[in-house]
Formats: C-alpha cells, sequence, structure tokens
C-alpha cells in the first residue's frame, strides 16, 4: 500500500450512496508506483493503487467504509478489475502488485478467478494488509493458500502499522513482507527503528521471504534501508505513483535529459 495517507477524515464522512456513484462510473482510476531492487535501484515491478476523486476522502477511508456497509468486494473488487486490465501495458518481466483485503474476498470469492488467470502471464502480488483482523485472515486462508498454488505470490502488507504484529506473518506465512512506512520514517537517525528493519529482514531471511521497504522519502533513508539488507524498496524518492500511460517501458527510450 503507498505511503500516502489522508488524515483528519474518518469512514462515516463517505456513505454508501458515495461508494456507489463511484462504482456507477466505473469505479477508482488506478496509478502505479515503481518497487526497485535494493542492489541497483531497477525496477522489478508497480503496486497498483487505487485514487478517488478530488477533494474527499483518501483510498483507506474509501475502502473502510466499504467494508462498514457492506460494498467491500464491489469497491475492492472494480479496483482489481482495473489494475488488471492494464497488466499488459507492463514489460511481462515485471511483477504487478494488488490489493485485496480479506474482507473484500470473503464477500465476493469469485474475485479470487481473475488473479488465477493474471498470474498464468505475468507474476502477480497480492498484499494483504496486517490491518486485517486474525479472523479475517483465517476464514479466508485456505482462498488464499489455493491462490498461492495457481501461481499468486502472497505479500502481507503494512508490517508494523498493524494490531497483529508476528502472528499474521505466522498465518499467512507469507512470501513477501512490506515494512510499513512508520518504520522506514526517519530510520536514518532512529537507532531502534534500524534495529527494528534489521530483526525483521533477519528473520525474513530464515524463511526466503523477500522484505520490501516502503515509504522511503530521503537518500539518507535510502542509503539507511540498503545497508540493512532489504530486498526491494519502494517510496516518493524512487517513483511516485503515475498513470500507466506515463510509464516508461523498458522499450523506450529516457526522456531528453536523462541517462539510462
Amino acid at each position: 500500500m503507498s505511503s500516502e495517507r489522508s488524515g483528519g477524515v474518518t469512514p462515516g464522512a463517505i456513505t454508501p450512496e458515495d461508494i456507489v456513484d463511484v462504482l456507477r462510473r466505473g469505479g477508482p482510476w488506478m496509478v502505479f508506483q515503481p518497487v526497485v531492487d535494493a542492489t541497483d535501484l531497477h525496477v522489478v515491478g508497480y503496486e497498483a493503487l487505487a485514487r478517488f476523486p478530488a477533494d474527499t476522502p483518501g483510498p483507506e477511508q474509501w475502502f473502510a467504509a466499504a467494508t462498514q456497509c457492506a460494498l467491500a468486494g464491489a469497491l475492492e473488487g472494480a479496483a482489481l478489475l482495473h489494475a488488471l486490465d492494464h497488466a499488459d501495458a507492463l514489460a511481462p518481466e515485471l511483477f504487478l502488485a494488488v490489493n485485496l483485503s480479506p474482507a473484500a474476498l470473503a464477500a465476493d470469492e469469485s474475485l479470487a478467478e481473475p488473479l488465477r488467470h493474471a498470474a498464468r502471464h505475468r507474476p502477480i502480488v497480492l498484499e494483504v494488509s496486517e490491518h486485517s483482523t486474525v479472523d479475517e485472515v483465517e476464514n479466508t486462508l485456505e482462498t488464499l493458500n489455493g491462490l498461492r498454488a495457481a501461481g499468486v505470490i502472497l505479500a502481507l502488507d503494512d508490517v508494523g502499522a498493524g494490531r497483529s504484529g508476528l502472528r499474521q506473518v505466522i498465518t499467512v506465512r507469507p512470501d513477501i513482507v512490506k515494512l510499513d512506512a512508520f518504520v522506514t520514517r526517519g530510520i536514518d537517525s532512529d537507532p531502534f527503528r534500524a534495529a527494528i528493519a534489521a530483526a525483521a529482514i533477519a528473520l525474513a531471511g530464515q524463511f526466503d521471504m523477500t522484505v520490501v521497504v516502503e515509504g522511503i522519502e530521503t537518500e539518507t533513508e535510502l542509503g539507511t534501508v540498503r545497508e540493512l539488507g532489504a530486498h526491494l524498496l519502494q517510496g516518493f524518492h524512487l517513483g511516485r505513483p503515475a498513470p500507466v500511460t506515463d510509464l516508461r517501458l523498458p522499450s523506450e527510450p529516457p526522456p531528453p535529459g536523462q541517462a539510462e
């Protein structure tokens, strides 16, 4: 999930009618943020992120409101299908990471099918937020494991920001662990945050899990997480979310004045 957050607005500010109106207009539109290899900073994949009308709450609030009024499956499903529709615009070797909550998957189990189909053609990463409750995850664990068996890569998102901590890691046993921006923020000057990130990276290494560090916004944060041994990196300092039409494909030359 992107490090962007909208503060000060509660899910109650978004009504079911607002959500239905967005769905009638085709659902949220999608932007894509690069994820890079920590060794040489080349792009290895993109995370698809939903966007909603201007001057409204952020995506997190929209999806929380949809969950409260039993529209999670519809809203998250629309975002998922939009993201997968754009997959062909990306180079086939790049992974596409998509977000889908256990609540949405439980509300509409048919959402698993487009994920299975997409995974036949390119690496697909399904991000499950640590903010999900343990019960929500456990109720969909069979479906999640079925998706993994079909080739979908499972990631646990927002690690370090949720309420369930290591219990979610033990339950999901993800292929990828994404350290939340809360851990990354100021990591270059905070030994405690650095120690937590180092411990997470060491733990993941024992079980062949890949660690993505999110929320990198400065050059010094970048240098610190690379020294700690993170595998993949994501954040505004490395690339902001953009429409798929604005992404430069590997076959295209760089913009004037920029080197490869």
